[in-house]
């Protein structure tokens, strides 16, 4: 049975004031959070097993639609998401759906990453210009690098790139980790959480380490269908997508 571990842990300092009296995951789109809508897609595709690491504000991260599981990490403050999904270590186990807490997605995207048999899969925008074009006067301030080797494997995540001609996706933020490669998982949490830079390890890092392992991380693409709300100004663009109020589509479906 497939799992979802989203981690929830962070301030959000960007969204403020939105996070002054609630975590990230909390805050409102269209009168509803951003994590009910994650609550809401993954009850639709089957998965009620959601376990939510949190810790800033923990007792504001609440759900309608399903029961959860809430682990804590403790170190909220001073660590980041590596460190969260370590505190979920208990829960890694099977299959597991992995999810930022800032996201939302249509069930479409989660459909293609669960209709995957590969053990390890990146969900990923292919038509990442069309929304990073509205979020920011240059999108190469915020995107990172994207690219596939021969074998159809991503070769490089989350660096930092000069033109928008070598990004072949955007990762969003959403992953799948079943068999050997929920064991490479394991063993790489594991090995690096002795090491003093395991604190601050970006997701990205974790996956970083996993391609050089020589793990095959596959790509499962959409065109746009999510949103991130990082900022305040990417939580009035959310609204106005939801709402349908945008030149582009970016969210076809969803509306309340």
């Amino acid at each position: 049975m497939t799992k979802a571990i989203i981690l929830a842990a962070g301030t959000g300092s960007r969204l403020r004031p939105y996070t002054n009296d609630r975590p990230k995951g909390m805050v409102e789109v269209c009168g509803k959070p951003i994590l009910e809508y994650q609550f809401e897609t993954l009850k639709s595709a089957g998965i009620e097993d959601v376990i939510v690491v949190c810790g800033y504000k923990k007792d504001q991260i609440v759900a309608r639609s399903i029961n959860i599981r809430k682990v804590e990490n403790p170190r909220w403050s001073e660590t980041n998401m590596v460190y969260s999904l370590f505190c979920a270590k208990e829960w890694l186990s099977g299959d597991v759906i992995v999810s930022y807490s800032d996201i939302i997605y249509q069930k479409s995207v989660l459909d293609k990453v669960l209709a995957s048999t590969s053990d390890i899969v990146i969900s990923a925008d292919k038509e990442f210009t069309r929304y990073w074009q509205l979020r920011l006067e240059n999108p190469l301030d915020d995107v990172e690098s994207f690219a596939i080797n021969s074998r159809g494997c991503i070769s490089d995540i989350g660096q930092k790139c000069t033109s928008l001609e070598v990004i072949e996706a955007q990762y969003i933020g959403l992953m799948r980790f079943q068999n050997l490669g929920l064991d490479a998982l394991n063993k790489i949490l594991f090995e690096h959480s002795k090491l003093k830079d395991f604190e601050n390890m970006y997701m990205t890092d974790l996956l970083t380490h996993l391609i050089q392992k020589g793990h095959c991380l596959t790509p499962s693409y959409h065109d746009n269908n999510w949103l991130e709300i990082d900022t305040v100004d990417d939580l009035k663009l959310a609204e106005k997508a939801i709402k349908g109020d945008l030149d582009v589509n970016l969210m076809q479906g969803l509306k309340d």
